[in-house]
C-alpha cells in the first residue's frame, strides 16, 4: 500500500489550475488500484473531486487511467472527467522500517 500526497497543474485551461490531492495505491504485481481526493483551484473559483484509478506500475513509476466525480461545486469544470495519468516519484520525504530482534 502506498500513501501520498501531491499537486496537479493544469496549464492548457484559460488560466492556470492548482490541484493539491492526497491518495493511496495498492499494488499486486505490475497492478494498480487506488483513489486520489483532488481540490482543483484557480484562486478565484474551486472544486473538490474524488477519482478511483486503475493501472500499471510501481511505487516510483505509474501509469493509471482514472474518473473524476464531482462532489462539491459541479458547476466548476476546468478539467475533463477522464484522465491518464504518468506520475513519476521525485523525493522519499519519510521512511519508516520496522524489525524485530527475536531472541
Amino acid at each position: 500500500m502506498c500513501k501520498y500526497v501531491g499537486i496537479e497543474v493544469a496549464m492548457n485551461t484559460r488560466s492556470i489550475i492548482y490541484g493539491p490531492k492526497a491518495g493511496i495505491s495498492l499494488n499486486y504485481g505490475p497492478f494498480l488500484l487506488g483513489g486520489e481526493v483532488i481540490v482543483y483551484t484557480d484562486f478565484d473559483k474551486s472544486t473538490f473531486r474524488a477519482m478511483p484509478y486503475f493501472g500499471l506500475g510501481t511505487h516510483l513509476l505509474k501509469i493509471t487511467v482514472g474518473y473524476q466525480i464531482n462532489v462539491v461545486n459541479r458547476r466548476f469544470t476546468p478539467l475533463n472527467q477522464g484522465q491518464i495519468n504518468i506520475a513519476y516519484q521525485f523525493i522519499k520525504l519519510k521512511e519508516t522500517v520496522l524489525s524485530k530482534n527475536v531472541h
